[in-house]
Formats: structure tokens, sequence, C-alpha cells
């Protein structure tokens, strides 16, 4: 698959709806951290500002981690709490652009991040770290959509019902066809199976981190970021392989950046099985001591587009998604495909 990685200098209009790079429109802008607190816990929060529909901002949940693989961790806050799917308003001052809507604020700066969710309970700054790295992906064989994705890499901190957290933060702004959504534009169909994003802090006050893709099969999609104390380095060569459980779910990751680096991540547990897992540093080839680390695993099996479709024609007929944890129930990931051992319940049928 052709594709170009390249680095650009941040500037806050990138974040706007009206942002067009190589005459493409924004299809899609997520954000997410994962944090922990001075007890261990692990965080998950995420956002997107359009989804299936592009007037809308879908919320994927606060979790906190539990230390089991095979399992989504629980809610932290409930859905009850924070909607799934909520309008979304969008304003703009000479220095940032403002997405809000109910239950979040989110306010994009060039440099920082200032992100207020779940109605306050959860308080994010964040402070990007390196460029913006970005990739182009010309339309071809067999995925029929130019795609334009912008990646901003930071370091998290703040609050979730007022107990300190830090740890890494991402957004990434994907641009397509016009009109279209991400799942149209088909990137987990046909481009996006695996990839990783994590932050180390040594015990000598540097860091590095970043993120890594591996495309679907006979793409030799393997770009990312590379981000060493400030400086980046777009990436065509990163190599990620993996240890699972006996379910499919990815227990270990081991990074390759080319030949400077590499780094094997021990998975401690999923936040929603089983396409997030995550952990920290077991091993590193640089010769420094890890303080400190955060890992964030996303997988899509081969057949994750009938997943997504689902979702969708369910949210048509009956006015809101299905529970996925339900749909997922007797599941297994095999050769890279999810399959049923087991009836799906009640609840993932209806």
């Amino acid at each position: 698959m052709r594709y170009a990685t390249y680095l650009e200098k941040t500037d806050h209009e990138q974040f706007s709806l009206g942002s067009s790079p190589r005459g493409l429109a924004n299809v899609h802008m997520s954000c997410w951290v994962v944090v922990t607190d001075a007890a261990g816990n692990t965080y998950n929060v995420m956002r997107a500002i359009q989804a299936d529909d592009l007037c809308k901002s879908m919320h994927f949940g606060v979790y906190r981690g539990r230390d089991v693989l095979d399992e989504s961790s629980a809610f932290f806050i409930p859905f009850t709490e924070v909607p799934v799917v909520v309008p979304f308003a969008t304003s703009s001052s000479p220095e940032s652009v403002v997405y809000s809507g109910q239950g979040f604020d989110l306010e994009l700066f060039a440099d920082r991040t200032v992100w207020n969710e779940a109605n306050g309970r959860v308080q994010i700054e964040a402070t990007q770290l390196g460029d913006v790295c970005s990739l182009y992906v010309p339309s071809q064989h067999p995925h029929p959509h130019d795609f334009v994705f912008r990646s901003y890499f930071g370091k998290a901190a703040g609050t979730i019902d007022g107990e300190a957290v830090e740890g890494l933060y991402q957004m990434d702004s994907v641009f397509s066809t016009p009109a279209l959504n991400m799942r149209e534009a088909g990137w987990t169909d046909h481009v996006h199976q695996y990839w990783l994003n994590w932050l180390v802090e040594y015990e000598d006050g540097t860091y590095e981190g970043g993120h890594a893709f591996r495309g679907m099969p006979g793409t030799e999609f393997t770009a990312g970021h590379h981000v060493v104390d400030g400086r980046s380095t777009a990436r065509h060569d990163m190599a990620l392989e993996f240890d699972r459980t006996s379910r499919g779910t990815i227990s270990a990751v081991r990074l390759a950046v080319g030949d400077d680096v590499a780094f094997e991540f021990e998975q401690r547990g999923s936040f929603d099985w089983p396409i997030h897992t995550f952990g920290e540093v077991a091993s590193t080839t640089r010769d420094k001591k890890v303080r400190r680390s955060w890992n964030y695993m996303e997988t899509f099996p081969h057949n994750w587009g009938e997943v997504e479709r689902y979702n969708a024609a369910h949210h048509d007929l009956f006015g809101r998604y299905p529970s996925l944890r339900g749909m997922l129930e007797g599941a297994v990931v095999r050769d890279e495909r999810i399959e049923w051992d087991a009836p799906r319940s009640p609840e993932a049928k209806s």
C-alpha cells in the first residue's frame, strides 16, 4: 500500500471542521487519555467529535481498568450520567477551537488541550509533546477513498473525581471524502488493524513515546510517530508483534522502532474487550531505568467492520447502540477474526 508520513507544526485552526488538507473533509476527531492515580488505578476516557452522525459527538465511556485481560473493565462513570451520543456546538477564538455539548467541553489550543468530561468529574489538561505527525493514504485498491490522518501526542494531567491523575494523551483528526463518516470511508475495513501508543518516563528525567500502526494483511502499513524529548520523527518502519491469551486477547506487545530502539509492553487488562488493552513497559533496549510508563493497544479483528455496521443498523432501528459487552458474550478472537463459540445474550440480540 502506498502512503506517506510527514511532520507539521501545530496550528489551532487545524482543529476546525473547516480544515481541509488535500481538499478532504474532517470525518472524525477523537481524543483520549490513559492515566493513573497515586494508588495505581488506570483510567481511560475517550470522546469523538463526529461519529456515525457528523452532527453528533460520541462518548466512549470512562473506564477504571481491572487487571483482567479476557473481560471488559467496568465503567467508572455510567452512560446514564453521560449519554453516548449528543449534539455538539463549536466556536473559535484567536487562540483555540472549542467543542461542547451535554456533559463535556473540549478546548483545543496549538500546544495544549483543556478537557472537562462527565460534567466536570474528569478534568484534564494535556501538553503537546513534539510536532503533529501526519499520514496521507491515497485511494488505491481495495479502498476507494483518500485519507489524511493527523495525530497530536501529549502528556496529560488532571483529576478524576478529585483524585490526581497523569499519563498519555492523543488526539487524531481524520479527513476523507466529504459527507462520509469514518466507517463509510472504510478506515477499519481496508487500512487499520493494529495500533499502539505509549509514553515512557525515565529515571534521568528524559522521555519518549508516540504511536505505531500495523495495517491489514497485505498492506505493509507500518506508519508511526516517535517522540524523544520533544523531537518528533515520522516513521514508516514500526514493527509490532503480539502474544495472546486463549480467548485471543493481546497479553504482550513487542515494538521495534526501526533499528533505533525496542520495547516490550506487558498488558495488564482490557478496557473494552477485545479492542483496547492497557499496560506498561516490561523491558526496553534503552540503557536507562524506567520510572513509569503507559501504553494503550488497539486491535480490530479482520471482520470488525461487520460489528460496526451492525451497531449502526441497530442505532438506526432502535435509536440506541447495542451493548457491546452483550454482543460479544461468548466471542473469541481466532485467526484474527471475531467468532462466537456460544449463543449471544438476549440483550445482544435485541
